[in-house]
């Protein structure tokens, strides 16, 4: 079966009806068809990050990584101490 191709959201001015609304009832149909939920994809778009919020990210992921080497590390030392007991 074909992966369904996203669509774009639509709606058609009523008779009488306010632009307050027709925003609303557009709003719902795109939550509705989740249209937001597949523009925001984690991966799929590039979003704007503050400054500030990049720097705690890199400092972030940079911790987790010394963090990671020195587990890496810890395990070699133990793994050499064993082979030397031997």
């Amino acid at each position: 079966m074909a992966k369904k191709s996203p669509t774009l959201a639509s709606v058609e001015l009523r008779k009488g009806e306010t632009q307050q609304s027709i925003l609303k009832r557009f709003l719902k149909k795109c939550k509705k068809e989740k249209v937001l939920e597949e523009i925001f994809k984690k991966g799929n778009t590039k979003r704007h990050i503050k400054k500030s919020v990049k720097r705690k990210l890199k400092s972030e992921e940079a911790e987790r990584r010394r963090k990671a080497e020195q587990n890496k590390m810890l395990k070699r030392i133990k793994r050499k101490k064993v082979f030397d007991r031997e």
